[in-house]
């Protein structure tokens, strides 16, 4: 019932001359454009152009999503470098405190040395 379309080339005979001489047969049709003929023929305009919407909506979201993801990245890494910041932080102070206590002869709160046991110390000195 479908047709294939068939692009033929059309030479004037003014191009067919002694000095410019084309032979014809060298000339190969554009295949690609009878691919998407024959998906126009087949499933009809309206679906194949809303395929084609999809594909490019598709391409756009794809694009967008992945300058998010790279921000994402950055911004993972910059909250792990935070956290192992405060981590430190939190074993000196709970170091300079206990060091202050016994310097001192106070007694050290045990309750904020007993939260912080068994965690790793941050720091890689």
């Amino acid at each position: 019932m479908t047709e294939k379309l068939h692009c033929q080339w059309y030479l004037p005979s003014a191009i067919k001359n002694d000095y410019f001489s084309i032979n014809t047969s060298d000339i190969k049709e554009p295949r690609q454009m009878e691919g998407i003929f024959n998906l126009i023929t087949d499933v009809g305009f309206p679906i194949a152009a809303a395929t084609a919407g999809g594909y490019f909506v598709f391409l756009m979201l794809k694009f967008i999503l992945d300058g998010v993801v790279d921000g994402i990245k950055s911004l993972s890494g910059i909250i792990k470098a935070l956290d192992n910041r405060v981590q430190t932080m939190n074993h000196d102070v709970i170091r300079i405190d206990t060091q202050m206590s016994h310097a001192l002869g106070i007694k050290p709160d045990i309750d904020r040395i007993a939260r912080a046991d068994g965690k790793n110390d941050a720091r890689k000195d």
